[in-house]
C-alpha cells in the first residue's frame, strides 16, 4: 500500500478550523473591514489568543503593546493578518500530538516559518505574488507534519534510515517509497489550496519538473534552502553548504545575499514570535 493510500484510510486528517476558514475567505472581499474581521476572531478564543501573543512579539510591535484584537489587525494589516491566522491554523494540529522521539517538530515549524518568510521575499524580486508564496513556504514541508503524526511507524523507518546512513530525510524517503512533496501536495489540494500553491508544494525539491509552476516551485526551492544556511533546517541529516538558484529564476548572487542578510536580522525576532505557538 502506497502512503496516500494509507492517508485515505486514516479515520481523521488534519482540517482546517471552521473559524480560520471564515477568516481566510473575509479576507478575500475588497470591502472587508477590521471590524467585521475583529468580530469572526473573536469567537475563536484560542485563534484569538496566538494573534494578540504573536502581535505583540518583537517582530510585529510598536512602540506600545497590543491589547486588543482591533489594535492588532489595525497595525498589522490583512495581509499580515492573512499569514498569521494560517500559520496558527497550522499549529492546532500540532498542538495535540506528543513530540515524535528523536525529532525536533518544533525545529521543523519554525523552518516553514522562515522558508514562508524567505519566500515572500524573494517574491518582490522576482515578479511573483507575495502572499502566494508565503503560503506555499508555509505549507512547503506539511507532508512530512503528517508522515511523523499521522503515519509514526513510516516516520520511525525513515529517521532509522537517515541515521544509519547519514543520509537526508529526503534521501531516505527515496529509498523508502515515501514523498514528503506528494503528501503535502495531496493535502493541500484537499484543503482546496490554488493549484499553483500545490504543484510548489509538490515539487519543492524537483522545481523544474513544476510545468508552468516552475517559478513558484524554485523560489521555494531557494527559500527552503536559506533557511537551512541560517541555521534553521527541519533536517537534522540535511548538509546544506551551498546554494544552487534555478537559472529561469533570473536571481543574481547579489539579490539572493540581500535577502539572506535580510532574513539573517530578523532570524532572532522570527524564532522568538514563532517559538511559543505551541505554549499559548
Amino acid at each position: 500500500m502506497d502512503t496516500i493510500q494509507k492517508l485515505q484510510n486514516l479515520d481523521t486528517l488534519p482540517t482546517i478550523p471552521l473559524t480560520v476558514q471564515k477568516v481566510l475567505q473575509a479576507l478575500e472581499r475588497e470591502d472587508i473591514s477590521a471590524k467585521e474581521l475583529e468580530e469572526i476572531i473573536k469567537d475563536d478564543q484560542a485563534l484569538a489568543a496566538k494573534i494578540l501573543k504573536v502581535s505583540n512579539s518583537p517582530l510585529y510591535r510598536g512602540g506600545q503593546p497590543v491589547v486588543s484584537l482591533r489594535q492588532a489587525v489595525m497595525r498589522l494589516g490583512f495581509v499580515e493578518v492573512k499569514n498569521i491566522t494560517l500559520a496558527l491554523a497550522l499549529t492546532q494540529f500540532i498542538d495535540n500530538h506528543q513530540p515524535f522521539e528523536g525529532f525536533d517538530l518544533n525545529g521543523l515549524w519554525l523552518h516553514a516559518v522562515v522558508t514562508a518568510r524567505t519566500a515572500e521575499y524573494l517574491a518582490k524580486e522576482i515578479g511573483q505574488d507575495p502572499e502566494a508564496l508565503y503560503t506555499a513556504g508555509l505549507l512547503h514541508d506539511i507532508g512530512r507534519f503528517v508522515t511523523c503524526l499521522y503515519l509514526p511507524e513510516d516516520f520511525s523507518r525513515l529517521l532509522k534510515v537517515a541515521r544509519e546512513r547519514a543520509l537526508s530525510l529526503t534521501e531516505a524517503e527515496e529509498i523508502l517509497g515515501i514523498s514528503h512533496e506528494e503528501i503535502g501536495a495531496y493535502l493541500a489540494e484537499s484543503w482546496n489550496f490554488p493549484e499553483p500553491i500545490v504543484r510548489a508544494i509538490g515539487f519543492h525539491h524537483r522545481p523544474s519538473q513544476a510545468k508552468e509552476d516552475v517559478h513558484m516551485a524554485g523560489a521555494i526551492y531557494v527559500a527552503d534552502a536559506i533557511s537551512y544556511l541560517l541555521g534553521l533546517g527541519g533536517d537534522p541529516w540535511r548538509k546544506q553548504t551551498t546554494l544552487k538558484v534555478p537559472r529561469s529564476l533570473g536571481l543574481s548572487l547579489d539579490v539572493i545575499k540581500k535577502v539572506a542578510r535580510r532574513l539573517a536580522q530578523e532570524k532572532e525576532d522570527l524564532v522568538l514570535a514563532w517559538g511559543t505557538v505551541f505554549t499559548a
